[in-house]
């Protein structure tokens, strides 16, 4: 995503907060073991986007470069999960009830964490990001953590981004 200006509740949120809620978010997704869950994260994050003025074709469209991530996570899962009842099989390659059910699975997730992650970018500019994370990190700087540098690069990183995305 890119950041967009905005007046909303999200766009004047601390970014540590919003950082730390993204890792919270992302955490929720991982741990859902099924489609409730998987849909309680989905109802949130749309709440979120709403609550952030972004309309969920914008957000979608924050996305689409990565989509391809989440076409080839499906098809490995499609054709190498396999259990239940076999709809296709060619050579080792197997088309089950269990692979298009985990794939579908393991795709929303992807979704719903790259959508979550695209709300941080899209309501928090770069430099507030960077500042927030070495803020989160500094107190590990006493024991050696280089908090600055680490902050630096995830700055130069989320900087590039945009571009790289522009290249894909």
């Amino acid at each position: 995503g890119r950041y967009g200006p905005g007046e909303s509740v999200m766009h004047r949120l601390d970014p540590r907060v919003k950082l730390v809620g993204s890792l919270a978010l992302m955490a929720a997704i991982f741990l859902a073991r099924g489609w409730a869950g998987l849909g309680v994260c989905a109802a949130f994050i749309v709440g979120l986007y709403l609550a952030a003025g972004i309309p969920l074709p914008q957000a979608a469209r924050s996305i689409a470069p990565l989509l391809f991530i989440v076409v080839v996570t499906a098809l490995l899962n499609v054709l190498f999960v396999q259990g239940g009842q076999v709809y296709f099989q060619w050579g080792p390659l197997c088309v089950s009830e269990a692979g298009l059910r985990q794939a579908a699975f393991i795709a929303v997730r992807l979704v719903l964490l790259l959508l979550g992650v695209s709300l941080l970018t899209l309501t928090t500019t770069t430099l507030d990001i960077t500042e927030a994370f070495e803020r989160l990190l500094a107190p590990l700087a006493r024991v050696g953590l280089p908090a600055h540098e680490l902050g630096m690069m995830m700055g130069i990183a989320l900087r590039f981004l945009p571009q790289f995305a522009d290249e894909l």
